[in-house]
């Protein structure tokens, strides 16, 4: 009886095997479309195996993909030293040769800008592992330039995410300056920081004190441990409480005389950016020797003027006006308005004096009940009667970004749906996978191949 069953399983054995190489045989009768791929990225310290083994993984799954197909595409690739050539002549090769399908490449921002560059001439797809903003956004129109990674951008937010989570308090930045890869975390990576251009963290505000007029505030916030400074005289910024602007008829450099700009009039000092924390990008910041003929200028009317050089220009208002310097634009609303272009003089007065409001203060981290509980307290111990405007900057401008908050949540949700849609769909195509590779298991499992073996086989794919 025994040789009889061994004799069974030696026959289902060879029909497998004819049947497999039936299979086989259909594979190989495939039609194949060969295309030539440029590979040009570093390959010295053994990069040059790990580029070969990563596109081989990915000729492999392309001619897996193909697998039930009568057609497939095969990809060939040339390896090119991307430290050791000539980039812009070999670009140009490359782009000109019709049999170079795509080109793969670009490690280094400036490498592949100037492979982008050459390339985009002749239309060639161009695939990069370079992630500045500035290369993605000059080609974004061609069609033809391909980010395989997040952009640096994107990465200045992970970064930032990653300091928030952990409760930083400070962030350092270490960058190579002349080139654009560090160039863009330069100049995104404190704007997302301070995505305001001021800060508005644990910052309170008594905006009116009508009612309150012989309140003396100033003291007893100075008296208050939980209050750590107090700014007097200026307007709040969120909410913005005051509003006085300019009909712009005249500056320097100026191209269409019939041209007019909206500018706001505000008020600025030291005290005021050392303060909020603004960022002064060029020249320098008021101080009391300047009269009212110099001022300060945002980044929006810099770019309202067409100036490159704002530096010493003069605009011309009731009087002229000579710039002193540049701060970065303060958003005093939700980021998708855009900020209007503004001028900034000294205070006519010294706000600091007397008990003149607004009163703008900051207070320690989680104290702001208790603060806002105790000037309730103080202010209405000389009139009950009386409402007093005060507010958490930080809160209000939350509500300024509810609707925003509202989206974020519902992609996050319909984000999450398509994961799940997505998870169904691979184990589907598992399922499928299985069904028809039947007898490929079924030869695997009669030559010993064990439950392991034979899973690897899917989590491969």
């Amino acid at each position: 009886m025994k040789p009889l069953n061994h004799n069974i399983l030696v026959l289902l054995c060879l029909i497998l095997l004819a049947g497999c190489q039936e299979s086989d045989e259909i594979s190989d009768s495939r039609q194949w479309t060969e295309q030539t791929v440029a590979v040009v990225l570093p390959m010295n310290k053994g990069l040059d195996q790990h580029w070969k083994r990563t596109l081989g993984l990915l000729q492999k799954h392309l001619e897996q993909a193909f697998r039930n197909q009568t057609a497939g595409i095969r990809l060939n690739f040339e390896y090119y030293d991307e430290n050791t050539e000539q980039l812009s002549n070999l670009a140009n090769q490359l782009a000109k040769r019709p049999d170079i399908y795509a080109v793969i490449g670009g490690l280094y921002s400036s490498n592949a800008t100037i492979l982008a560059t050459e390339l985009a001439h002749y239309s060639k797809e161009f695939f990069t592992l370079a992630t500045t903003e500035e290369l993605v956004r000059a080609h974004a129109n061609s069609g033809h330039l391909w980010a395989m990674t997040e952009t640096d951008i994107t990465q200045c937010e992970v970064l930032l995410s990653k300091v928030i989570n952990y409760d930083g308090k400070s962030v350092a930045l270490l960058v190579k300056e002349n080139d654009s890869y560090g160039k863009t975390f330069i100049d995104w990576f404190a704007f997302q920081a301070k995505e305001l251009g001021l800060e508005k963290h644990n910052v309170g505000a008594i905006l009116s004190i009508y009612g309150f007029e012989n309140t003396p505030f100033k003291e007893i916030l100075k008296q208050m441990p939980d209050v750590t400074e107090c700014l007097c005289g200026f307007s709040s910024p969120i909410p913005k409480s005051s509003f006085s602007s300019y009909e712009l008829r005249e500056w320097e450099g100026q191209t269409d005389k019939e041209q007019r700009i909206k500018l706001e009039n505000e008020t600025i000092n030291q005290d005021y950016v050392d303060f909020f924390q603004i960022d002064v990008i060029e020249g320098d910041m008021l101080d009391e020797k300047d009269g009212q003929g110099v001022v300060v200028i945002n980044e929006a009317a810099v770019k309202a003027f067409g100036w490159s050089q704002p530096i010493g220009k003069k605009i011309y208002l009731n009087e002229v006006c000579t710039v002193k310097g540049v701060i970065r634009d303060i958003y005093y609303n939700a980021p998708i308005y855009p900020v209007i272009p503004a001028v900034f003089f000294l205070p006519k007065d010294n706000p600091g004096n007397g008990n003149r409001g607004p009163f703008l203060f900051k207070f320690k981290e989680g104290t702001w009940k208790t603060v806002y509980q105790k000037l309730q307290e103080e202010a209405h111990k000389d009139n009950m009667d009386a409402v007093l405007n005060l507010i958490n900057m930080e809160d209000t401008y939350n509500e300024y970004m509810k609707s925003e908050n509202t989206l974020s949540k519902l992609l996050s949700v319909v984000s999450l749906i398509c994961i799940v849609i997505a998870v169904f769909g691979i184990f589907s195509l598992v399922t499928l996978s299985c069904e028809q590779r039947r007898k490929e298991i079924a030869i695997r499992k009669v030559n010993g191949a064990s439950v392991k073996v034979i899973l690897n086989l899917f989590f491969k794919e």
